[in-house]
């Protein structure tokens, strides 16, 4: 898969999804721990998992294990992203052609929501059900 060209209104959302889904993090581990966690956006060397997607910190070693990796990969929508030391810096986007656009993206993005969220789900208007 290669990286393709979006727009800049693209690259700018997802950017913001980003963002949203760190924030969701955050928020989710500390009212479950009550500890602070730093989701990997903020390049704090922390990787997240759900059934959704994986989210990984900025890899600063030289392990050949860790140097493919992507720092955000969602399968079920084919998404990868990769940036360099924060999420706002570089951002590579990779996903088929065919699937480059906003309505892919939202999909995407309200299922990770709904993967972090656990509890309840979120309509595609971004409702609670």
């Amino acid at each position: 898969m290669k990286c393709i060209a979006l727009n800049t209104k693209m690259e700018e959302v997802m950017e913001a999804f980003l963002a949203q889904l760190g924030y969701e993090i955050e928020t989710k581990e500390w009212n479950e721990q009550q500890e602070k966690f730093q989701a990997p956006i903020h390049n704090a060397g922390t990787c997240y998992k759900t059934d959704m997607f994986v989210m990984r910190s900025y890899y600063w070693g030289d392990h050949e294990d860790y140097l493919d990796q992507y720092n955000f990969e969602c399968p079920q929508y084919d998404v990868k992203c990769n940036w360099y030391k924060y999420y706002t810096r570089g951002l590579q986007i990779f996903l088929p052609e065919e699937k480059n656009s906003y309505e892919h993206l939202c999909n995407m993005f309200i299922d990770c929501l709904n993967s972090i969220k656990g509890g309840y789900e979120i309509d595609r208007r971004g409702r609670r059900i």
